[in-house]
């Protein structure tokens, strides 16, 4: 009976998954900075959808290089969430849209705060990912051989179909 104990270098994941998702991710939430015109509509729209579609063709794209688990993992809550916000930002944008042009004013304000707001928290959340996420993390050499009370109950239960 053969055990291995295979652990990620998480720089390479975090610097072709994490840091390219938040820039195509950051890029397309730009439009946010556009006054909310009706000129300027058809162009914050092609800009979300155009972001929205590169981020599902990237979440697929990168599923060859990552395991396949039947749970859903941080990458995927990550990459789900940013596809979230970008669904959330094209609603926005009709939204606004219909609104008077008495409060464009005041939606312009609010869209550029929601802009470096969105910024700084991806931004924050790449870092933690980058720097602590993997500190947090307890070292494979730490957890002895046959030891499943370490691992979360997805990892028990794959750990016991594979033993």
């Amino acid at each position: 009976k053969i055990r291995l104990r295979i652990e990620r270098v998480h720089g390479f994941f975090v610097r072709q998954i994490f840091v390219i998702s938040t820039l195509i991710f950051l890029s397309s939430c730009s439009p946010l900075a556009l006054p909310p015109k009706q000129d300027t509509m058809d162009t914050r729209l092609s800009v979300y959808s155009a972001g929205l579609l590169t981020l599902v063709a990237f979440k697929y794209g990168i599923m060859d290089h990552l395991p396949s688990v039947p749970y859903s993992t941080f990458t995927d809550d990550f990459l789900m969430w940013q596809i979230c916000v970008i669904v959330f930002l094209i609603v926005e944008c009709l939204v606004s849209f219909r609104c008077e042009v008495a409060l464009m004013h005041i939606i312009d304000e609010l869209e550029n705060g929601l802009l470096l707001f969105l910024g700084v928290i991806w931004i924050t959340w790449l870092l933690y990912i980058w720097r602590w996420k993997p500190v947090m993390r307890e070292p494979w050499c730490r957890i002895p051989l046959g030891d499943t009370d370490a691992l979360d109950a997805a990892g028990q239960d794959l750990f016991r179909s594979y033993t």
